[in-house]
């Protein structure tokens, strides 16, 4: 009978506190090839959120809303899927106006489909780690999915797969826009989700919803997160 050398790697458990410290690239809540989901209802401002996130992030900046980062220009970059390229260079342009120029920061117009192909994908990819992008925003899921039914366990199986490949291939992060679905729950006990099968919610490392309070400012809610407290609000 044929042996097969068994590798494993293992700690005690009592030898936790001599292990790394977590790495973040924002405190609490992006860390290296971490997916984070980014939602909320049409047009409240989820894509400025993520576009100013990445602008400050690209310029070295050491708190960004209210989070300490690793105080060093990060390299970013942003999958133009979704809306007008003349409107996103607008946007780009009055975030340098107030933050200063962000050189580390990539914007890639593409088709939604070239995603979906696998040359084309092999393309980015390796582009993505030419340029050592460490946090890269996709927008919008819906665009990505295409055709596909984001209800369908297969096809939101099949997407995760595809962000599963980007993320172990370049070491990444993902901020992933989506937009709202319907509230779950009955009742009082209502409560609003992304839109979708609910295996992107368990698939995402945070979940954070961009909703705007009554009093007109808009805020990311970090409702969900696997390796940090949920709960916590960054107005911005």
């Amino acid at each position: 009978m044929s042996s097969f050398p068994l590798s494993l790697q293992f700690f005690r458990a009592s030898d936790w506190r001599n292990g790394p410290a977590p790495i973040w690239i924002v405190e609490d809540f992006i860390s290296p090839g971490s997916l984070i989901l980014v939602w909320g209802h049409p047009k409240v401002g989820k894509s400025y959120f993520v576009l100013n996130l990445l602008h400050r992030l690209a310029c070295g900046q050491a708190v960004i809303h209210g989070r300490r980062t690793r105080g060093q220009r990060e390299r970013v970059a942003y999958v133009a899927l979704e809306g007008s390229i003349s409107f996103l260079r607008l946007r780009l342009g009055a975030l340098e106006a107030e933050h200063g120029p962000a050189p580390d920061f990539l914007v890639f117009d593409v088709r939604p489909e070239a995603l979906r192909n696998h040359d084309a994908r092999a393309r980015l990819i390796a582009t993505l780690i030419e340029e050592k992008i460490k946090v890269l925003a996709i927008d919008t899921f819906s665009r990505l999915l295409g055709a596909d039914d984001e209800n369908s366990s297969t096809a939101m199986g099949g997407a995760i797969e595809l962000l599963d490949e980007i993320r172990n291939a370049t070491g990444a992060a993902i901020l992933l826009i989506h937009h709202q679905g319907k509230s779950a729950g009955q009742g009082s006990h209502q409560r609003p989700s992304p839109r979708g099968h609910s295996s992107l919610i368990a698939a995402a490392d945070a979940s954070v919803q961009i909703c705007r309070r009554v009093d007109g400012l808009l805020v990311a809610n970090v409702v969900e997160a696997r390796d940090a407290d949920g709960g916590a609000s960054m107005p911005y």
